[in-house]
């Protein structure tokens, strides 16, 4: 609780998640202010998340309203994860708000709201945000219905894995999502654009072994952006480079220019990712990177594209 105030944004984050593992109501006061007004604005959805996984059946008033305020906000990524707070509290204000929900501008906070009431029907809890335990859902009355209902859509829990700050829980969310296919590309592509780098890196990373048009084009969309930070440019192109060797993909179809463009970054792991990935591309620009690999005089580049 006393870490909430610390000056530094990693320290308040790491306290905020661990509060909302721990389910502990007494943060609840503290972590909807930082929710609502922290200085940072990437730790206020995270404290928002913490939200809702402490929120229950015998959560204070004071919380539901909070997430009822949620849903009227502009950010999606905040609305869905109200809706999965409103889910665990579940009375009848709150499936009340879950219908609203229902009929939201964006299909990700439509469908988190029609999973929660699904969840409130059943009796089911939803899952933390490491993940369901292992079996809980398929061995929970109504589990398949549960399963049927998302057609398909990743639910908001997957997602959220993407978004911790653990690596292994984001491996594990990965894994869990990279088996439902090219379906998953546009939910996970909005994390492309979050505030978390890890959270990008992850996104992008399952995007390449997804593979696909579809994937290429949402990576090459978040390299167009300038501003990129080296370690997920490198991570997004090698990302890329997966997701255009899936035979389904022409080359004619990938940004082979703007992925050349990174033969002259500055950073060696930013020219390896670029080499790899016209490597992975093949035809044309395989030759243009073999040539970029011989020319290079980082030993991290020969490496990796040897390799």
């Amino acid at each position: 609780l006393a870490a909430l105030e610390h000056p530094r944004r990693g320290l308040r984050v790491g306290a905020a998640l661990t509060l909302g593992c721990m389910a502990e109501a007494r943060a609840v006061p503290r972590l909807i202010q930082i929710a609502e007004a922290d200085e940072d604005a990437t730790v206020r959805p995270l404290a928002l998340r913490a939200l809702s996984d402490i929120a229950s059946a015998e959560a204070a008033d004071e919380l539901k309203i909070f997430f009822i305020r949620q849903l009227g906000g502009d950010d999606m990524f905040a609305r869905a994860l109200a809706c999965r707070g409103l889910a665990r509290i579940g009375d009848t204000t709150a499936q009340q708000a879950l219908r609203l929900a229902v009929d939201d501008e964006e299909k990700w906070v439509r469908d988190a709201a029609r999973e929660g009431l699904a969840q409130i029907a059943l009796g089911t809890r939803p899952e933390g945000s490491g993940g369901p335990a292992e079996g809980a859902e398929a061995s929970s009355p109504g589990g398949e219905r549960a399963l049927a209902r998302r057609e398909g859509s990743p639910p908001p829990a997957e997602l959220a894995m993407l978004q911790s700050l653990d690596a292994a829980t984001q491996r594990r969310g990965q894994q869990a999502l990279v088996a439902r296919g090219e379906p998953i590309v546009p939910d996970v592509a909005r994390l492309l654009w979050a505030p978390e780098a890890s959270t990008r890196r992850a996104a992008a990373e399952l995007l390449g072994r997804v593979g696909g048009a579809q994937a290429a084009e949402q990576l090459a969309q978040l390299l167009e952006n300038d501003e990129l930070e080296t370690g997920t440019r490198a991570a997004t192109l090698y990302a890329l480079g997966q997701a255009g060797s899936h035979p389904d993909v022409a080359v004619e179809e990938l940004p082979v220019s703007l992925v050349e463009a990174h033969l002259d970054d500055p950073d060696a792991y930013v020219r390896a990712a670029a080499v790899v990935c016209l490597l992975r591309i093949g035809g044309a620009p395989r030759r243009l990177a073999t040539q970029a690999l011989i020319d290079d005089e980082d030993e991290w580049v020969h490496i990796a594209g040897l390799r």
